[in-house]
């Protein structure tokens, strides 16, 4: 870097100081030519030396392509009025291209029964048994993920522009042999994507940027990230993604089904708000859960779903996933 600075501070110095930039017209130009050519080629070398330790640090980093904004639309059974839609955030999980997010989000009446506290309840209630489904609007970023580092000091954020892609519900979790509390809480679905937004003969993508997930519980404290959309004005507003930093608390376990198994966890997110429903949560770029909501007096006391229970369900389901033990 020292050489750097040196060879742009001769050039500034000749082209700044006309006596001297004058004095030599002969070789001025063959100089600068030589000079800037010396430029480039440390900035080059440099150039080299930031990509391998930005490869370094990409390895504990999830794509950020994979991470979501889901605008999910419903229009209403008798044809009359206009659409609803409700926000949150997804994952992608294969390369498929299926988004993990939250239920609540794409099944309103089982949310409606769920969290019969929620102050949403009445509308979960009213799409559920007006209206229906018109699946999801997907869209995403290509800007690099934020350091846990960056969000903690100025948290950037990262517009996600238009929709991209159309997803519809593919699955969610049936009751089976969970107890009624384990049912409530296992607060997921899978959307698929099938076609690009608004271009129903438009190819879609051979493969989807998608996670790696953890599906054995994390040890101890770690820091953990989140990404997501937080709803932060009308709908109207382009949607933003940020990043939330926190520590794993601690994890608890079902009472039937999951009575052995990591089911969900508690963890100490610094800004959770709605639309943060669905966000992916890592450890070291894997996926260990989704944010499935937070305590109403206490914003940073959160509650997430673990991948232990989710994949445990998707396995049987059959969904594909990029695992890691």
């Amino acid at each position: 870097m020292r050489r750097i600075f040196s060879c742009i501070l001769l050039l500034i110095f000749l082209l700044s100081t006309p006596r001297v930039y004058a004095a030599m017209p002969s070789l001025q130009e063959e100089q600068l030519i030589k000079l800037l050519t010396q430029i480039i080629i440390l900035l080059q070398e440099q150039l080299r030396l930031l990509q391998a330790r930005h490869a370094i640090t990409l390895q504990t980093s999830p794509p950020s392509e994979a991470i979501v904004y889901l605008r999910c639309r419903y229009a209403p059974k008798n044809g009359a009025g206009e659409e609803v839609a409700l926000r949150g955030t997804g994952v992608t999980i294969n390369p498929e291209g299926q988004i993990l997010t939250v239920r609540h989000l794409v099944d309103p009446l089982w949310a409606a029964q769920s969290y019969p506290n929620d102050p949403n309840t009445s509308l979960y209630h009213t799409i559920g048994e007006g209206y229906i489904s018109n699946g999801c609007e997907v869209s995403t970023i290509s800007a690099l993920l934020p350091s846990s580092q960056e969000i903690k000091t100025i948290n950037p954020r990262i517009s996600a522009g238009s929709p991209q892609y159309e997803a519809v519900l593919s699955f969610v979790p049936q009751k089976d042999t969970m107890s009624d509390e384990e049912y409530a809480s296992v607060d997921f679905a899978l959307l698929k994507t099938v076609r690009i937004f608004e271009c129903a003969t438009c190819a879609l993508p051979r493969t989807f940027p998608h996670v790696v997930i953890r599906t054995t519980p994390e040890a101890g404290t770690p820091e953990l990230v989140s990404y997501g959309y937080p709803i932060e004005g009308p709908p109207s507003n382009v949607p933003f993604l940020k990043g939330a930093v926190g520590n794993l608390v601690k994890y608890f376990s079902g009472n039937a089904r999951f009575a052995n198994t990591p089911f969900l966890f508690e963890w100490t997110a610094n800004d959770s708000r709605q639309g943060r429903s669905g966000s992916p949560i890592f450890s070291l770029g894997k996926l260990i859960g989704i944010e499935i909501g937070a305590t109403e007096n206490n914003v940073t006391q959160n509650y997430a779903l673990g991948m232990p229970a989710i994949h445990s369900i998707l396995t049987a389901h059959g969904a594909a996933t990029s695992t890691v033990k």
